[in-house]
């Protein structure tokens, strides 16, 4: 019982939601995620995505088979409720990737080649983490990890990192490189 509590609490207050909220106080709420991360830098970016992933790996990867769907459910839940102005900026998909590594690294192949390839093609890393969040939660159901499944599913619906019109912008920015490059091979003949 003091392990979950001692779980919850380091998911709670290690947090770069609360952390960001110490340093720029009320004025977190208006600013966008991109924009604090370019202007504390590169460094304060990696920092945040390391904590969250080693949150969600070392934590389950060291637990039983048993304890694994209650100890991801207090990480995700003390992320949530310690972001303070309730901003999270995509946190728990990183947390859930450590999770995922920790719970079975045989299956988190896949959706990490797609964040990889998405990333490298859109340089947009909301649409490579969703992308490949759905390819995991897919994978989790058709390998009967129905607890994980659950608790990634409902994270997707929960956060606002849901947007159409992400994947709009980004489908016309492939319509207009595919344009361009059939220009070009028109203007070459």
């Amino acid at each position: 019982m003091v392990y979950y509590l001692w779980v919850f609490l380091f998911s709670f207050f290690l947090n770069d939601a609360r952390i960001l909220y110490n340093i720029l106080g009320e004025f977190l709420s208006h600013i966008k995620y991109k924009i604090v991360f370019q202007e504390l830098g590169i460094l304060f970016l990696l920092v945040c995505i390391t904590l969250n992933f080693c949150k969600g790996f070392f934590i389950i990867f060291n637990a039983d088979s048993s304890d694994k769907f209650i100890l991801a459910l207090l990480l995700l839940l003390g992320n949530f409720l310690g972001a303070r102005p309730g901003i999270t900026g995509g946190s728990e998909f990183i947390l859930l990737w450590g999770i995922w590594f920790g719970y079975d690294i045989v299956l988190v192949k896949i959706p990490l080649a797609i964040f990889l390839g998405i990333f490298i093609i859109f340089k947009n890393i909301k649409l490579s983490l969703f992308s490949s969040y759905i390819t995991m939660c897919l994978i989790l159901l058709f390998n009967n990890c129905y607890s994980i499944f659950f608790l990634s599913f409902l994270t997707l619906f929960t956060t606002n990192g849901i947007n159409k019109e992400l994947f709009i912008i980004n489908f016309n920015k492939l319509k207009e490189k595919k344009f361009f490059i059939n220009q070009r091979e028109v203007n070459d003949l």
